[in-house]
C-alpha cells in the first residue's frame, strides 16, 4: 500500500513538473462533482503553502500532446479536468487549528458520496485517500489529504484530481512509471537522501 500512496503522489507531481509554467490558474471545477473546496479546511491565512500545483483540463490536454509520453498517459491526461495540490510545512504546532477540520471533511465527504480508498490514522497523523464515482462508474473526483503533526513541524498535503477516469487507466499511468528515475526528474523517491 505505501508503494501506491507513494506512486500516486509521484503520478501527480510528475504531471506537474512538467509543465512549463504553473502561472495559468485551474478552470473552475467547483460545479464537477469530483472537486472538493480546499478552503474547508481553513488553513490561517497568515501561512503560505511550501508548494502548489493547479492545473486546468485545457492545460493538460496542451501537455498531453507536447510529452513524449506512452499512449496510456496521453489519454488519462486528457480525461482530467483540473489538478489542485496544495502543500504546507510549519513550524510545530502552527497548523494545530487544522487537525479537526481534515477529520471533518473527510467525514462530509464520506456522507456525500464519496468512498474510503485508504485511510491512516497513527499517532499524530492521518492519511486518507477517498475517490467519488460517477453514474458511469468512472472515477469523477479521487483526494488525498495527508495532515502530520510533530516536535520538528507540521505538514498538510491536499491533492484533488478531477476527470472521468477509471481507475485502471491511473493503474496503467503509474505502471509505466516504474522504471522512471523520480530523482533526476528531482522528485524524491522513497530511497533517497
Amino acid at each position: 500500500m505505501k508503494r501506491f500512496l507513494y506512486a500516486f503522489f509521484a503520478a501527480v507531481i510528475v504531471v506537474g513538473a512538467t509543465l512549463p509554467t504553473l502561472a495559468n490558474p485551474a478552470e473552475d471545477c467547483s460545479n464537477q462533482s469530483g472537486y472538493v473546496e480546499f478552503g474547508a479546511l481553513s488553513v490561517p491565512s497568515s501561512i503560505e503553502p511550501a508548494s502548489t500545483v493547479d492545473m486546468n483540463g485545457e492545460l493538460l490536454n496542451e501537455m498531453s500532446g507536447d510529452m513524449d509520453a506512452d499512449a496510456e498517459s496521453t489519454e488519462f491526461l486528457q480525461k482530467l479536468h483540473c489538478i489542485k495540490l496544495v502543500e504546507y510545512e510549519t513550524s510545530a504546532g502552527e497548523l494545530r487549528s487544522v487537525a479537526s477540520n481534515v477529520k471533518s471533511l473527510t467525514d462530509k465527504l464520506l456522507s456525500g458520496g464519496w468512498s474510503s480508498f485508504f485511510s491512516m490514522n497513527s499517532g499524530n497523523e492521518r492519511v486518507s485517500i477517498l475517490y467519488k464515482k460517477g453514474p458511469n462508474g468512472a472515477v469523477e473526483g479521487i483526494l488525498f489529504l495527508s495532515f502530520e503533526q510533530g516536535d520538528a513541524g507540521d505538514s498538510l498535503t491536499f491533492i484533488n484530481v478531477v476527470g472521468g477516469f477509471n481507475m485502471s487507466d491511473l493503474g496503467k499511468v503509474m505502471q509505466n512509471m516504474q522504471g522512471l528515475d523520480l530523482d533526476q526528474l528531482g522528485v524524491p523517491g522513497p530511497n533517497s537522501k
